[in-house]
C-alpha cells in the first residue's frame, strides 16, 4: 500500500494531506503544516512490516522522519 502525504491544493492555509488507495484524507489544522511541504511530498509503502519512504522532490523539499533529514533509498 502507498500512501502519499502532501498539503492540501488551492489554499493559502494548507492542511496535511494524505492520499490512500486513491482517496484523500486531510489531518491536522492548517497552522501546522509548513509551507515548505510539497502537494505531492513524499509517499510511505508499506509491506508487510517493511515501510519505505521516497521523497516526491529530492532535492528540492526536504522530508524529515523524527527530526532528521531523511534521504531516499
Amino acid at each position: 500500500m502507498d500512501i502519499i502525504i502532501g498539503r492540501e491544493e488551492h489554499t493559502t492555509e494548507p492542511r496535511l494531506r494524505l492520499i490512500v488507495n486513491g482517496k484523500e484524507k486531510f489531518l491536522a489544522t492548517n497552522s501546522v503544516v509548513p509551507k515548505s511541504v510539497s502537494r505531492k511530498h513524499c509517499v510511505l509503502s508499506v509491506n508487510g512490516d517493511e515501510i519505505i519512504i521516497r521523497n516526491m522532490k529530492e532535492g528540492v523539499n526536504p522530508v524529515y522522519v523524527n527530526g532528521q533529514e531523511w534521504e531516499s533509498r
